[in-house]
C-alpha cells in the first residue's frame, strides 16, 4: 500500500511512492531529497537527482550523502541536469516521457537494484502555464505506473516563492503523499480503481478540483472511469458538478466507488447523469 495524504516528512517512502514537496526554503528541500535518496539506497534502488544547474552545482547539492564519489563512480547515484531529464525527446506531459522512467527502472532491477528513486525540483518545469497541464498529466500517468507495481519512487519538489501557492495546490492535489499545501483533497492513482479521490473539498476547492479532474480523468482511454471514494470525506455539490461537467466533455462515465448516500442524493437531485454511484 502507497503513502498518501499530507506527510511532514519524506521519511518512510517505499519503492513506488510518489511525493509532491511544496517548498519555500531551498535548503529544507536538499535535506529531505538526502533523506528520500538515503533511504532509497537502504532499500536498494538505484537514485537520480535532477535539477537546474550544472553536474558541479547539483554534485554540492549532495555534497553531505556519505561516500558521493563512489555512489557516482559505482552507478548507483545518478546526477543529471534538468534539462537532460526532460529534454525535447521527452517532452514533458508526452506519455513518452513517463515510458522512460518505467523503461529506466526495467534497467534499474535487471542491473540488480530494487527499483529507480527519483529526486526532482521540477519548478522550472511548470513556470510557463501553458506546460503545466501536459507536465501534470505526465505525472498522473507515471503515478499510474507506480499504482501498479512500479518499483519507481519520486520526489517532486516545488517552489512556491516562484509558482505561488495556488499552482503547487494544484501539482499537489494528484500526488498520492502531499507537503506544502493548503489543498484538502487528493486525487491520485489507486491500486485497484483507476483513480482515488481523499479528503474533502468544499465550494471554494471547486475550481483546484476541477482543474485536477480534467488532467487525470484525461488519461482515461475507455468510456468508463473508476473512481474510489472510500476516503472521501465530503464533497460539495459544487464538487461534483465540476466533476460532472469534465466528465461530460470527455465523453465518458465516472462510476464512482463506495459513493455516501448524501452524495448519491445529491447525484440525484443535480440530475448528474455522467456521474454513476456503484458499491465497494
Amino acid at each position: 500500500m502507497r503513502r498518501s495524504g499530507v506527510l511532514d516528512s519524506t521519511r518512510g517512502l517505499n519503492h513506488s511512492d510518489h511525493i509532491c514537496w511544496g517548498f519555500s526554503d531551498h535548503e529544507e528541500f536538499l535535506g529531505e531529497a538526502l533523506q528520500f535518496l538515503c533511504e532509497g539506497l537502504e532499500l536498494g534502488q538505484k537514485l537520480l537527482y535532477t535539477a537546474p544547474g550544472s553536474p558541479e552545482r547539483l554534485c554540492g547539492d549532495l555534497g553531505e550523502l556519505d561516500d558521493l564519489g563512489r555512489l557516482i563512480d559505482r552507478g548507483i547515484l545518478e546526477i543529471l541536469p534538468l534539462d537532460h531529464t526532460y529534454s525535447d525527446r521527452y517532452r514533458p506531459g508526452a506519455a513518452e516521457q513517463a515510458e522512460a522512467y518505467a523503461v529506466a527502472t526495467d534497467m534499474a532491477v535487471a542491473d540488480g537494484f530494487t527499483g529507480l528513486r527519483v529526486a526532482a525540483e521540477a519548478t522550472a518545469l511548470v513556470l510557463d502555464p501553458g506546460k503545466r497541464d501536459a507536465f501534470t498529466r505526465y505525472e498522473h500517468l507515471v503515478d499510474r505506473m507506480m499504482a501498479r507495481g512500479l518499483p519507481f519512487a519520486a520526489m517532486c519538489g516545488y517552489d512556491r516563492n516562484r509558482l505561488g501557492q495556488s499552482v503547487v495546490d494544484e501539482l499537489a492535489c494528484v500526488h498520492p503523499a502531499r507537503h506544502g499545501t493548503t489543498t484538502p483533497f487528493g486525487l491520485h492513482a489507486g491500486d485497484e480503481a483507476q483513480l482515488c479521490l481523499t479528503g474533502e473539498i468544499d465550494a471554494w476547492d471547486a475550481t483546484t478540483a476541477a482543474v485536477a479532474f480534467a488532467r487525470t480523468f484525461s488519461a482515461t482511454t475507455g468510456p468508463r472511469l473508476e473512481l474510489d471514494s472510500t476516503h472521501l470525506d465530503f464533497i460539495h455539490h459544487r464538487g461534483l458538478e465540476a466533476m460532472h461537467d469534465v466528465a461530460r466533455d470527455l465523453g465518458i462515465e465516472v462510476h464512482l466507488i463506495d459513493a455516501t448516500s448524501t452524495v448519491e442524493r445529491m447525484v440525484e437531485l443535480l440530475q448528474l447523469d455522467t456521474i454513476h454511484s456503484v458499491p465497494a
